[in-house]
């Protein structure tokens, strides 16, 4: 773990174990400096780390003061950018009957994940587990271009973190495109759901820091188990 991330650690559990609320204040700049043995710079990482998590919030020249912490039951929206396996480990994130082809884009898909019809690209589908209970099915699609090799035993753990490692590609980014629909009869079966459900739909295009689309991921939510905020 970085020095910046425990850190960020550090103070959330001071938060927790001093039941601070919102509105509270946390110590200085300077004084976490000295509590923590750390720099400017590691301090305002990890600072910057708990305000994209929504737990802090800063006022120039007022201080950093803590915001209303969400319900243990949901999930930080904004921290499955890097993948949800992969930022989502302490939430006890699962995949399960994950399968794997090697497929041939249609055009659309061609056109999401930029590259021809001619070229090959692998599609991951597989179901993410929440605490044991079906949060949503996953299905992902890699540009066999960028992301030559992927097999069974890779699938079923984090994707990303491989990708990292053996092709040093790091997420940069990603497109989000939200919207709700009536699921299919195939789609409420492997939700665990009744006919004729409704399910929040989520696109995503994934970008390397270099700017380049080497994924493109649809999740269908059950919206039973799904809770989230920003």
């Amino acid at each position: 773990m970085l020095k910046y991330e425990q850190v960020a650690k550090c103070l959330v559990e001071i938060i927790k174990n001093n039941n601070l609320e919102q509105g509270d204040k946390l110590p200085s700049l300077n004084e976490l400096g000295t509590q923590f043995k750390a720099s400017k710079t590691t301090l305002l990482k990890a600072l910057s780390e708990l305000e994209s998590e929504g737990l802090i919030y800063q006022v120039q020249g007022s201080g950093i003061y803590v915001r209303k912490l969400p319900k243990d039951d949901y999930i930080n929206f904004s921290k499955t950018t890097h993948g949800w396996t992969n930022e989502l480990m302490n939430e006890q994130v699962e995949n399960a009957n994950a399968s794997l082809e090697l497929v041939t884009p249609n055009l659309d898909l061609a056109q999401k994940l930029k590259c021809t019809t001619n070229t090959k690209v692998y599609k991951v589908h597989r179901k993410k587990m929440l605490h044991k209970k079906i949060l949503c099915i996953e299905t992902s699609y890699y540009n066999s271009q960028l992301v030559p090799f992927l097999d069974q035993s890779i699938i079923e753990g984090s994707i990303f973190n491989f990708l990292a490692q053996a092709y040093k590609i790091h997420v940069g980014f990603s497109d989000k495109y939200f919207y709700i629909r009536k699921l299919t009869d195939q789609e409420a079966s492997e939700l665990d759901l009744e006919a004729n459900s409704f399910g929040l739909i989520v696109n995503e295009v994934f970008y390397s820091t270099s700017g380049t689309i080497f994924d493109y991921s649809q999740n269908i939510f059950n919206y039973q188990n799904s809770k989230f905020y920003l």
